[in-house]
């Protein structure tokens, strides 16, 4: 990797943290100099603006999330189920310890960005939601072939179920400084599925 890639990639990676962690309007230029270590006219040569720099970061973050998730659900194996509960505990992790500071880039642009017009990425954050839906669709077809979940199972309504009550016990977790909201989503979550998905 050439030496200006690797500048270009060192600050999205820590415009990436400031930005889950501080907010697009909480995150100033100065505040990506510090962290980089670099002037302005450093950062302004790999990157016309701000706005450039929270796109790439949000990219950046989504992808960090994604090799989780991927890692998850891999450990778990072919069973579909064991896939589903991987996914829901890697919310529980982000509940309790994240392993990308500031949480769920997902849960935190989006709250964002219904403020502040950055172009182009409220879109990034609908794309990236719509990709974590349509992995637990292909799980619930999985889960059908092996016999694990009924035929009636609508994967776009578990989806929505799911994510819906993941973020919003995130959420929870977040205002009250408390896993246990999550903990609590978990159980619902597996009751949810044990009456309504499993055969």
């Amino acid at each position: 990797m050439k030496k200006s890639e690797r500048t270009r990639q060192q600050i999205i990676a820590c415009a990436s943290d400031l930005f889950n962690v501080r907010g697009y309007s909480g995150t100033s230029m100065s505040d990506i100099m510090e962290a980089t270590g670099l002037q302005k006219g450093g950062i302004y040569n790999h990157f016309e603006s701000k706005e450039a720099i929270a796109l790439a970061a949000f990219d950046h973050a989504i992808k960090r999330m994604a090799r989780m998730y991927a890692e998850e659900v891999g450990k778990a194996g072919d069973n579909a189920l064991a896939q589903l509960q991987a996914m829901m505990r890697m919310y529980v992790r982000f509940a309790k310890d994240s392993p990308i500071p500031g949480g769920c880039p997902i849960m935190n642009t989006a709250v964002e960005s219904d403020d502040y017009d950055v172009p182009g990425l409220k879109e990034r954050t609908q794309i990236a939601q719509r990709r974590w839906q349509r992995l637990i669709k292909r799980i619930v077809r999985d889960g059908k072939a092996q016999g694990l979940f009924r035929e009636n199972v609508d994967g776009d309504l578990l989806a929505t179920i799911v994510f819906a009550n993941v973020e919003g016990g995130l959420l929870l977790s977040k205002l009250h400084d408390d896993g246990l909201y999550m903990d609590c989503i978990f159980d619902f979550l597996n009751d949810y599925i044990e009456v309504n998905v499993l055969v």
